[in-house]
């Protein structure tokens, strides 16, 4: 038997990857190695509301001063961005922003809009069901 998906409660949740991965935020790729996917439910937001909503998750999921965690949401921010855009490769996002942080991702906390600040709850547009039991 299955078990039961359990509610994510961010940020105690000891193992981030794996939560990212159920968040929908990272992936496998064929070579096993971790990797950003696109996350389809911000495609209509603006281009800052995504990278503020990036960074709080980032943040959701404690990943501040972990390179690895920052490099990998960027990863899926520019795919987002690509989908968004409709361009045909991680490249061109960061030639259409000049920059390799995206346009200043991850975003100051006093930066963001008051609904992507640290003070508000997290702003998943629905639950995430983890199935990882490693708690």
């Amino acid at each position: 038997d299955k078990p039961d998906p359990i509610i994510l409660r961010l940020p105690e949740h000891q193992c981030r990857l794996e939560c990212m991965k159920c968040a929908g935020f990272i992936k496998h790729n064929q070579l096993g190695l971790w990797r950003g996917t696109y996350f389809p439910r911000v495609i209509n937001w603006k281009p800052e509301d995504i990278r503020a909503f990036y960074s709080r998750m980032l943040e959701a999921f404690g990943g501040e001063r972990d390179n690895f965690m920052t490099y990998l949401m960027r990863d899926s921010l520019a795919l987002t961005l690509r989908s968004k855009y409709r361009l045909s490769s991680r490249r061109k996002v960061y030639k259409k922003f000049k920059s390799s942080d995206l346009g200043g991702y991850p975003v100051p906390n006093e930066e963001r809009p008051w609904r992507f600040r640290r003070e508000q709850p997290v702003p998943l547009l629905k639950p995430i069901e983890c199935t990882n039991r490693s708690k």
